[in-house]
C-alpha cells in the first residue's frame, strides 16, 4: 500500500483519481473472471459500478479520439462501442483488443531508442506490456493478488483470441472487462504521447 501511494503522489491529481477508480473497479468490481479454459461467463460478476466506468469512459474517449494522437482509430472505435451496445460483442471485442495491441506500439515507438529496444517492425504483445508495466512502476499493481488475477486472465482471453485458439469467448463480460483495460490504456499512454516532441513531430509531417 505504501508503494501505490508512493506512485500516486508522483501523477497530477486528474491522474490519481482515475488510477484510484480503475483499481477498484477491476479489483472489486469483476468477479470470478476465469482464464479462457475455466471460464464460465454466467459466473462472472460485473459490477454495474465497473460497467458505469467503462462505458463513461468509452464515451470520453469517443471524443477524445476525434482530434488527438490516436484520431486514425476514431472510426473503428466508433462502430466497436457501437457493437458492445447493441451486443455485438464479436466485433466490440476485436476492436478494443486491436486498439490496445496499436496503443501499446505506438508507446513503445516512442520509446524505442531508449528503454523499449525491438528489431522488428512491431514489438512483441508482451514486450509491449511489461515495457508499458515498468515504464510507469505499475508493478505495484501487478503484485496485488486481485488485480494480477484480473490482468492474467484477460490477456490469456487476448491471446486465445487473437491467435485463433481454442478458448475463445466473445460476451458482455469480455467486451467490458477490455473497454475498461482499453481506457486505461489510453489514459496513460495519451498523457505521455501528448507531451512528446516526438509525436509532435509524427502528426505534423
Amino acid at each position: 500500500m505504501g508503494e501505490f501511494n508512493e506512485l500516486l503522489k508522483s501523477m497530477g491529481e486528474q491522474m490519481q483519481k482515475l488510477v484510484e477508480q480503475y483499481k477498484t473497479a477491476i479489483e472489486e468490481g469483476i468477479n470470478n473472471f476465469e482464464s479462457p479454459e475455466k471460464y464460465r461467463p454466467e459466473a462472472v460478476q460485473v459490477h454495474p459500478w465497473t460497467e458505469e466506468l467503462a462505458l463513461r469512459e468509452g464515451f470520453d474517449l469517443l471524443e477524445k479520439l476525434k482530434t488527438n494522437h490516436f484520431s486514425y482509430m476514431y472510426n473503428r472505435y466508433k462502430k466497436g462501442l457501437t457493437a458492445h451496445i447493441v451486443g455485438e460483442y464479436q466485433l466490440s471485442v476485436f476492436t478494443f483488443l486491436s486498439m490496445i495491441d496499436g496503443m501499446f506500439r505506438e508507446f513503445c515507438k516512442l520509446h524505442k531508442e531508449n528503454d523499449c529496444r525491438y528489431n522488428r517492425k512491431y514489438p512483441t504483445f508482451e514486450q509491449s506490456l511489461n515495457h508499458l508495466i515498468k515504464h510507469y512502476q505499475f508493478e505495484v499493481f501487478v503484485k496485488d493478488q486481485k488485480f494480477k488475477e484480473r490482468l492474467d486472465a484477460f490477456f490469456e482471453h487476448r491471446h486465445q483470441i487473437m491467435h485463433g485458439d481454442k478458448y475463445v469467448h466473445f460476451d458482455k463480460n469480455i467486451s467490458t472487462v477490455a473497454l475498461l483495460f482499453l481506457t486505461l490504456v489510453y489514459s496513460v499512454v495519451e498523457n505521455e504521447l501528448k507531451e512528446s516532441p516526438k509525436s509532435r513531430n509524427d502528426r505534423s509531417s
